[in-house]
Protein backbone atom coordinates (compact mmCIF):
# COMPACT_ATOMS: atom_id res chain seq x y z
CA UNK A 1 0.00 0.00 0.00
CA UNK A 2 1.47 3.44 -1.14
CA UNK A 3 1.68 6.41 1.41
CA UNK A 4 -1.40 8.32 -0.24
CA UNK A 5 -3.42 5.41 0.94
CA UNK A 6 -1.95 5.02 4.62
CA UNK A 7 -4.86 7.53 6.31
CA UNK A 8 -8.12 6.33 4.67
CA UNK A 9 -9.35 2.85 3.98
CA UNK A 10 -12.96 1.55 3.09
CA UNK A 11 -14.15 -2.10 2.59
CA UNK A 12 -14.79 -3.47 -0.57
CA UNK A 13 -12.90 -0.44 -2.49
CA UNK A 14 -9.55 0.34 -3.00
CA UNK A 15 -7.58 2.96 -1.44
CA UNK A 16 -7.53 5.00 -4.31
CA UNK A 17 -11.25 4.72 -5.47
CA UNK A 18 -12.30 5.69 -1.87
CA UNK A 19 -9.83 9.23 -2.44
CA UNK A 20 -11.56 10.22 -5.82
CA UNK A 21 -15.43 8.91 -4.96
CA UNK A 22 -16.92 12.36 -4.19
CA UNK A 23 -19.37 10.69 -1.90
CA UNK A 24 -16.10 9.59 0.70
CA UNK A 25 -17.97 10.67 3.30
CA UNK A 26 -20.17 8.31 3.78
CA UNK A 27 -17.42 4.88 4.53
CA UNK A 28 -16.12 4.89 7.82
CA UNK A 29 -12.65 5.82 7.65
CA UNK A 30 -9.58 3.49 9.19
CA UNK A 31 -6.52 4.78 10.99
CA UNK A 32 -3.10 3.96 10.71
CA UNK A 33 -3.13 1.64 13.78
CA UNK A 34 -5.51 -0.51 11.89
CA UNK A 35 -3.86 -1.14 8.77
CA UNK A 36 -2.83 -4.64 9.80
CA UNK A 37 -6.37 -5.71 9.21
CA UNK A 38 -6.73 -3.87 5.46
CA UNK A 39 -6.33 -7.04 3.81
CA UNK A 40 -9.27 -8.72 5.85
CA UNK A 41 -11.59 -6.13 5.52
CA UNK A 42 -10.95 -5.83 1.99
CA UNK A 43 -11.16 -9.56 0.92
CA UNK A 44 -13.54 -9.89 -2.01
CA UNK A 45 -12.71 -14.16 -1.92
CA UNK A 46 -12.34 -16.57 0.98
CA UNK A 47 -10.46 -19.91 1.17
CA UNK A 48 -12.81 -21.39 2.85
CA UNK A 49 -15.83 -20.61 0.36
CA UNK A 50 -14.28 -22.49 -2.17
CA UNK A 51 -14.71 -26.52 -2.31
CA UNK A 52 -12.29 -29.55 -2.81
CA UNK A 53 -9.30 -28.22 -1.55
CA UNK A 54 -9.15 -25.17 -4.16
CA UNK A 55 -7.86 -21.79 -2.84
CA UNK A 56 -8.83 -18.13 -3.74
CA UNK A 57 -6.63 -17.24 -7.07
CA UNK A 58 -6.75 -13.44 -6.30
CA UNK A 59 -8.25 -12.76 -2.53
CA UNK A 60 -8.42 -8.75 -3.14
CA UNK A 61 -9.02 -8.51 -6.87
CA UNK A 62 -12.03 -10.86 -7.29
CA UNK A 63 -13.95 -13.63 -6.01
CA UNK A 64 -12.36 -16.78 -8.30
CA UNK A 65 -11.60 -20.47 -6.96
CA UNK A 66 -8.34 -21.83 -8.11
CA UNK A 67 -9.40 -25.51 -8.38
CA UNK A 68 -7.57 -28.55 -7.87
CA UNK A 69 -6.78 -30.90 -10.92
CA UNK A 70 -10.67 -32.91 -11.22
CA UNK A 71 -12.48 -30.13 -10.51
CA UNK A 72 -14.57 -27.43 -11.51
CA UNK A 73 -17.20 -24.59 -11.40
CA UNK A 74 -16.94 -21.51 -9.69
CA UNK A 75 -16.40 -22.64 -6.13
CA UNK A 76 -14.43 -26.12 -7.69
CA UNK A 77 -17.38 -27.77 -6.30
CA UNK A 78 -18.25 -30.01 -9.76
CA UNK A 79 -15.77 -33.34 -9.96
CA UNK A 80 -14.89 -33.68 -13.69
CA UNK A 81 -16.06 -36.78 -15.01
CA UNK A 82 -12.65 -38.20 -16.76
CA UNK A 83 -14.67 -41.40 -17.96
CA UNK A 84 -16.38 -39.33 -20.83
CA UNK A 85 -13.24 -40.82 -22.61
CA UNK A 86 -12.19 -43.76 -21.38
CA UNK A 87 -10.18 -46.16 -22.71
CA UNK A 88 -11.41 -49.30 -20.92
CA UNK A 89 -11.37 -52.11 -23.25
CA UNK A 90 -12.99 -55.13 -21.54
CA UNK A 91 -14.08 -53.71 -18.47
CA UNK A 92 -16.38 -50.58 -16.95
CA UNK A 93 -14.69 -46.95 -16.25
CA UNK A 94 -15.06 -45.91 -12.85
CA UNK A 95 -14.16 -41.78 -12.49
CA UNK A 96 -11.66 -40.49 -9.90
CA UNK A 97 -10.47 -37.84 -9.23
CA UNK A 98 -8.23 -36.29 -11.82
CA UNK A 99 -8.13 -40.00 -13.34
CA UNK A 100 -10.13 -42.89 -13.98
CA UNK A 101 -9.63 -46.90 -13.48
CA UNK A 102 -10.92 -49.72 -15.43
CA UNK A 103 -12.79 -52.44 -13.53
CA UNK A 104 -12.05 -55.45 -15.12
CA UNK A 105 -14.40 -58.12 -17.14
CA UNK A 106 -13.58 -61.70 -15.68
CA UNK A 107 -10.37 -62.87 -17.54
CA UNK A 108 -9.05 -59.81 -18.40
CA UNK A 109 -6.46 -57.73 -16.87
CA UNK A 110 -4.21 -54.42 -17.08
CA UNK A 111 -4.47 -50.87 -16.30
CA UNK A 112 -7.22 -50.66 -19.64
CA UNK A 113 -8.46 -53.91 -19.11
CA UNK A 114 -6.89 -55.11 -22.17
CA UNK A 115 -4.51 -58.08 -21.24
CA UNK A 116 -6.52 -61.64 -21.30
CA UNK A 117 -5.74 -63.10 -18.13
CA UNK A 118 -4.25 -67.12 -18.54
CA UNK A 119 -6.04 -69.26 -16.84
CA UNK A 120 -3.51 -72.25 -17.61
CA UNK A 121 -0.88 -70.87 -15.74
CA UNK A 122 -0.75 -72.49 -13.03
CA UNK A 123 -1.96 -75.81 -14.96
CA UNK A 124 -5.21 -76.65 -13.33
CA UNK A 125 -5.83 -79.91 -15.68
CA UNK A 126 -4.62 -83.30 -13.81
CA UNK A 127 -3.33 -86.54 -15.20
CA UNK A 128 -1.81 -85.33 -18.20
CA UNK A 129 -4.37 -83.61 -19.84
CA UNK A 130 -3.56 -80.58 -21.98
CA UNK A 131 -5.25 -77.10 -20.95
CA UNK A 132 -6.87 -74.52 -23.23
CA UNK A 133 -6.91 -71.04 -22.20
CA UNK A 134 -9.84 -69.45 -23.15
CA UNK A 135 -11.47 -65.77 -22.30
CA UNK A 136 -11.97 -65.72 -18.73
CA UNK A 137 -11.94 -69.91 -18.26
CA UNK A 138 -9.77 -72.88 -19.67
CA UNK A 139 -10.72 -75.90 -20.78
CA UNK A 140 -9.20 -79.07 -20.24
CA UNK A 141 -8.82 -81.94 -22.80
CA UNK A 142 -8.64 -85.40 -20.83
CA UNK A 143 -6.79 -88.51 -21.68
CA UNK A 144 -9.46 -91.38 -22.46
CA UNK A 145 -9.18 -92.66 -19.25
CA UNK A 146 -10.24 -89.31 -17.11
CA UNK A 147 -12.87 -87.48 -17.24
CA UNK A 148 -14.28 -83.90 -15.26
CA UNK A 149 -13.62 -80.04 -15.18
CA UNK A 150 -10.11 -80.66 -14.29
CA UNK A 151 -9.88 -84.76 -15.31
CA UNK A 152 -9.80 -85.15 -12.12
CA UNK A 153 -11.97 -88.18 -11.81
CA UNK A 154 -11.42 -91.91 -13.86
CA UNK A 155 -13.70 -92.41 -16.70
CA UNK A 156 -16.49 -95.28 -15.88
CA UNK A 157 -15.60 -97.88 -19.05
CA UNK A 158 -17.25 -101.13 -19.56
CA UNK A 159 -17.42 -104.17 -21.73
CA UNK A 160 -20.15 -102.36 -23.30
CA UNK A 161 -18.01 -99.34 -24.53
CA UNK A 162 -15.82 -102.42 -26.35
CA UNK A 163 -12.42 -101.70 -24.72
CA UNK A 164 -10.71 -105.38 -25.88
CA UNK A 165 -8.67 -105.49 -28.57
CA UNK A 166 -7.26 -107.88 -30.72
CA UNK A 167 -10.32 -110.34 -30.26
CA UNK A 168 -9.97 -110.14 -26.25
CA UNK A 169 -12.72 -111.13 -23.89
CA UNK A 170 -14.20 -108.53 -21.86
CA UNK A 171 -15.76 -109.14 -18.33
CA UNK A 172 -17.24 -106.44 -16.25
CA UNK A 173 -16.65 -105.68 -12.77
CA UNK A 174 -19.18 -104.25 -10.39
CA UNK A 175 -19.34 -101.65 -7.54
CA UNK A 176 -20.50 -103.84 -3.99
CA UNK A 177 -22.50 -101.45 -2.94
CA UNK A 178 -24.67 -99.97 -6.41
CA UNK A 179 -24.01 -103.34 -7.98
CA UNK A 180 -23.82 -101.37 -11.37
CA UNK A 181 -20.62 -101.99 -13.17
CA UNK A 182 -17.97 -99.73 -13.08
CA UNK A 183 -15.07 -101.37 -14.39
CA UNK A 184 -14.08 -104.21 -16.82
CA UNK A 185 -11.04 -106.34 -17.39
CA UNK A 186 -9.61 -107.86 -20.61
CA UNK A 187 -8.83 -111.50 -21.51
CA UNK A 188 -5.53 -111.28 -23.72
CA UNK A 189 -5.31 -113.93 -26.53
CA UNK A 190 -1.75 -115.33 -26.83
CA UNK A 191 0.69 -112.81 -27.73
CA UNK A 192 -0.76 -109.81 -26.65
CA UNK A 193 -0.92 -107.84 -23.57
CA UNK A 194 -1.60 -104.68 -21.91
CA UNK A 195 -4.59 -103.17 -20.25
CA UNK A 196 -6.66 -103.46 -23.11
CA UNK A 197 -4.45 -106.24 -25.00
CA UNK A 198 -3.20 -103.54 -27.11
CA UNK A 199 0.47 -104.23 -27.01
CA UNK A 200 1.89 -107.13 -29.24
CA UNK A 201 4.66 -109.04 -26.69
CA UNK A 202 8.27 -108.95 -28.31
CA UNK A 203 8.67 -112.89 -27.43
CA UNK A 204 12.46 -112.22 -29.26
CA UNK A 205 13.31 -109.61 -26.21
CA UNK A 206 11.48 -111.54 -23.80
CA UNK A 207 12.91 -115.06 -24.77
CA UNK A 208 15.85 -114.15 -26.40
CA UNK A 209 16.28 -117.60 -28.20
CA UNK A 210 18.92 -116.37 -30.73
CA UNK A 211 22.42 -117.69 -30.25
CA UNK A 212 25.85 -117.35 -31.91
CA UNK A 213 25.55 -113.32 -32.24
CA UNK A 214 22.58 -113.97 -34.19
CA UNK A 215 19.32 -111.27 -33.98
CA UNK A 216 16.08 -112.39 -33.56
CA UNK A 217 13.59 -111.07 -36.35
CA UNK A 218 10.21 -112.87 -34.92
CA UNK A 219 8.70 -115.62 -33.11
CA UNK A 220 5.85 -118.36 -33.57
CA UNK A 221 4.09 -121.10 -31.67
CA UNK A 222 3.22 -124.16 -32.37
CA UNK A 223 -0.07 -124.26 -29.73
CA UNK A 224 -0.31 -128.05 -30.11
CA UNK A 225 3.23 -129.16 -28.65
CA UNK A 226 3.87 -125.29 -27.34
CA UNK A 227 7.25 -125.28 -29.00
CA UNK A 228 8.60 -121.91 -30.20
CA UNK A 229 10.05 -121.59 -33.32
CA UNK A 230 11.93 -118.17 -34.15
CA UNK A 231 13.20 -116.59 -37.42
CA UNK A 232 16.38 -115.39 -36.88
CA UNK A 233 18.86 -113.61 -38.82
CA UNK A 234 21.66 -116.29 -39.58
CA UNK A 235 25.08 -115.29 -39.06
CA UNK A 236 27.27 -116.86 -41.66
CA UNK A 237 28.86 -120.33 -40.59
CA UNK A 238 25.62 -121.29 -38.79
CA UNK A 239 22.36 -122.81 -38.79
CA UNK A 240 19.08 -124.22 -36.53
CA UNK A 241 16.11 -122.18 -35.90
CA UNK A 242 18.31 -120.45 -33.31
CA UNK A 243 21.30 -120.24 -34.72
CA UNK A 244 22.44 -123.14 -32.53
CA UNK A 245 24.14 -125.30 -35.04
CA UNK A 246 27.55 -124.56 -36.35
CA UNK A 247 27.67 -125.39 -40.37
CA UNK A 248 30.54 -128.01 -40.41
CA UNK A 249 32.38 -126.57 -43.91
CA UNK A 250 34.36 -130.14 -43.60
CA UNK A 251 31.20 -132.00 -44.70
CA UNK A 252 32.02 -131.90 -47.93
CA UNK A 253 35.56 -132.94 -48.03
CA UNK A 254 37.04 -129.77 -49.89
CA UNK A 255 40.14 -130.65 -49.33
CA UNK A 256 42.51 -132.76 -52.11
CA UNK A 257 45.02 -135.29 -52.04
CA UNK A 258 44.77 -136.48 -49.06
CA UNK A 259 45.03 -133.23 -47.22
CA UNK A 260 43.12 -133.18 -43.60
CA UNK A 261 40.07 -131.05 -43.05
CA UNK A 262 39.78 -128.50 -39.91
CA UNK A 263 36.17 -127.18 -39.16
CA UNK A 264 36.36 -123.33 -38.63
CA UNK A 265 33.32 -121.33 -38.22
CA UNK A 266 32.00 -120.34 -41.67
CA UNK A 267 35.76 -121.62 -42.89
CA UNK A 268 37.91 -124.48 -43.06
CA UNK A 269 41.36 -125.05 -42.97
CA UNK A 270 43.36 -127.80 -44.88
CA UNK A 271 46.28 -129.40 -43.00
CA UNK A 272 48.81 -130.36 -45.55
CA UNK A 273 51.52 -131.53 -43.12
CA UNK A 274 51.09 -135.50 -44.19
CA UNK A 275 51.37 -134.85 -47.84
CA UNK A 276 53.65 -133.74 -50.39
CA UNK A 277 50.73 -130.67 -51.38
CA UNK A 278 50.41 -127.35 -50.92
CA UNK A 279 47.75 -124.04 -51.26
CA UNK A 280 44.29 -123.74 -49.59
CA UNK A 281 43.22 -126.82 -50.74
CA UNK A 282 46.43 -128.89 -51.16
CA UNK A 283 45.71 -128.66 -55.11
CA UNK A 284 49.72 -127.75 -55.48
CA UNK A 285 52.07 -130.11 -56.08
CA UNK A 286 55.35 -129.36 -53.75
CA UNK A 287 58.49 -129.06 -56.01
CA UNK A 288 60.75 -131.49 -53.41
CA UNK A 289 63.33 -131.21 -56.19
CA UNK A 290 63.60 -127.26 -56.15
CA UNK A 291 62.58 -127.32 -52.25
CA UNK A 292 64.87 -130.02 -50.83
CA UNK A 293 67.44 -130.64 -53.29
CA UNK A 294 67.85 -134.01 -52.56
CA UNK A 295 70.24 -135.65 -54.82
CA UNK A 296 72.70 -133.45 -54.69
CA UNK A 297 75.39 -134.53 -57.44
CA UNK A 298 72.32 -136.72 -58.98
CA UNK A 299 69.50 -135.29 -61.31
CA UNK A 300 66.22 -134.25 -59.47
CA UNK A 301 62.91 -135.78 -61.21
CA UNK A 302 59.71 -134.29 -59.71
CA UNK A 303 57.10 -135.86 -60.05
CA UNK A 304 52.70 -135.53 -58.32
CA UNK A 305 53.55 -136.13 -54.95
CA UNK A 306 56.95 -137.74 -55.30
CA UNK A 307 60.00 -137.35 -57.30
CA UNK A 308 63.18 -139.40 -58.91
CA UNK A 309 66.40 -138.95 -58.74
CA UNK A 310 68.78 -139.87 -61.54
CA UNK A 311 72.46 -140.55 -60.83
CA UNK A 312 75.42 -141.88 -61.82
CA UNK A 313 76.52 -144.05 -59.34
CA UNK A 314 75.33 -144.74 -55.33
CA UNK A 315 77.21 -142.56 -53.97
CA UNK A 316 76.36 -139.69 -56.26
CA UNK A 317 72.60 -139.65 -55.10
CA UNK A 318 74.08 -138.25 -51.67
CA UNK A 319 73.32 -139.42 -48.02
CA UNK A 320 69.21 -138.57 -48.24
CA UNK A 321 69.37 -141.45 -50.45
CA UNK A 322 71.76 -143.53 -48.75
CA UNK A 323 69.36 -143.40 -45.84
CA UNK A 324 66.40 -143.57 -47.96
CA UNK A 325 67.76 -146.91 -49.09
CA UNK A 326 68.63 -148.00 -45.40
CA UNK A 327 64.78 -147.47 -45.08
CA UNK A 328 63.39 -149.17 -47.89
CA UNK A 329 65.98 -152.76 -48.00
CA UNK A 330 69.21 -153.33 -50.07
CA UNK A 331 69.73 -151.91 -53.60
CA UNK A 332 68.84 -155.36 -55.74
CA UNK A 333 66.91 -156.34 -58.97
CA UNK A 334 63.62 -156.74 -56.57
CA UNK A 335 63.95 -153.18 -54.99
CA UNK A 336 61.22 -150.85 -56.18
CA UNK A 337 63.78 -148.22 -55.61
CA UNK A 338 65.99 -149.62 -57.79
CA UNK A 339 65.91 -149.42 -62.07
CA UNK A 340 68.24 -150.93 -64.13
CA UNK A 341 70.61 -149.17 -66.24
CA UNK A 342 69.46 -147.27 -68.96
CA UNK A 343 73.22 -146.28 -70.14
CA UNK A 344 75.85 -148.48 -71.50
CA UNK A 345 77.91 -147.72 -68.14
CA UNK A 346 76.80 -148.15 -64.86
CA UNK A 347 73.75 -145.57 -64.11
CA UNK A 348 70.80 -145.88 -61.12
CA UNK A 349 67.70 -144.59 -60.97
CA UNK A 350 66.66 -144.72 -57.25
CA UNK A 351 63.10 -143.58 -56.54
CA UNK A 352 61.82 -142.74 -53.15
CA UNK A 353 58.77 -141.75 -51.85
CA UNK A 354 58.35 -139.02 -49.76
CA UNK A 355 58.99 -140.29 -46.12
CA UNK A 356 55.89 -139.56 -44.06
Amino acid sequence: MNSASADYCCLFLSTLDLLSDPSIRKFRPISTAHLDNLELECRLCYDHKCQNGAQCLDPLANYTCDCLAGYQGDLCQINIDECIDNLCVNGQCLDGVANYTCQCQTGWTGWLCDEDINECEPDPCQNNATCNNLIGRYFCNCTEDFVGVDCEKPRVVTCANEPCLNSANCTDLYDAFTLLANNYTCHCPFGFDGINCENPINYCSVLDPCRNGAFCIGVSFEHSNAQVTTRAHNPRGFTGDNCEIDINECAQRPCLNGGRCINGVNNFTCDSSSTTYEGYLCEVDVDECRRDDPCVRGRCLNSPGNYSCLCESEDDCGRLIIHTLKKTGPMTSTNPFLVNSIKPKLSFILKRKKVM
